[in-house]
Order: C-alpha cells, then structure tokens, then sequence
C-alpha cells in the first residue's frame, strides 16, 4: 500500500512541476515577470531530479563509494540538484527584495537593460556604458 502511494505522489509532483514549467516559460510570463525564470529553473530541476534520481536510485540500488557509472550519474544528479535549488531560491529572493526595497530603479534598470542588449553586440562595452547617463549608472538621481 505504501508503495502504490508513492507511485501515486511521484506522478503528482512530475505533473505539477511539468505543468509549471509551462506556465512560467511562456513569452507572455516571462516578459512580464522576471521572477518566473528562477520558478521554471526550480520546476525543471525538480523534473529532472524526479526523472532521474528517484527511478534510477530505486533500480540501481546504489552503495556508495561505487565505480558503477549509472551510480555515480545518479549521484552527480541528486547533488546538482540538491545544489542548484537553494541557489535559484537565493537568486530569486535577492531579486523580489530588491524589487520590493527600490522597486522604480529595478524596473528602470530592467528597460535599461533591455534597450542597451542590442548595442552591445555591435559596440565596445565603454562606449555602451558612456552612451548611459551617469545618473542612471549610479543609481543617483
């Protein structure tokens, strides 16, 4: 019985996270929203790991140390992941504090990025950067 509500919650959780990763990936989301990178990147490591480690861990029944070499993928997954996610929870944290503490400068920085993106391209960086007003590079203003 414990098994087959395992089973059940595995499906769940891929569905949910894939489901996610959809939502946040669309252009019309991410366009609006900066934030709903660092959720889709969280979404698809937990695809990933969920895809992956679980499955393959239950197969293999890895012991560790190992030299097998689908136990040590299994293992280099499970501590990307493991990695990865309170890395993008940082990052996003970071972004919706500075959001929240100057929310008028991140929205200018982020038109101001958007419009210098092409430019850099085709231009060195110091004539990019002298092409910004000083008080709009220091945050001055």
């Amino acid at each position: 019985m414990i098994g087959v509500f395992i089973i059940v919650m595995w499906l769940f959780a891929v569905l949910g996270n894939s489901l996610s990763a959809i939502v946040w990936l669309r252009h019309q989301v991410t366009t609006k929203n900066s934030s709903a990178v660092y959720l889709a990147a969280i979404a698809l490591s937990d695809v990933i790991y969920l895809l992956t480690v679980i499955p393959l861990f239950g197969v293999l029944g890895c012991k560790y140390p190992t030299k097998d070499p689908a136990c040590i993928f299994v293992k280099f997954a499970h501590w990307f992941s493991y990695t990865l996610e309170p890395l993008l929870v940082l990052g996003f944290s970071v972004e919706r504090l500075f959001a929240v503490y100057r929310p008028l400068q991140v929205r200018f920085y982020y038109r101001t990025m958007l419009s210098i993106t092409p430019y850099c391209r085709s231009t060195s960086k110091s004539s990019v950067r002298s092409s910004v007003p000083l008080r709009y590079r220091t945050g001055i203003g």
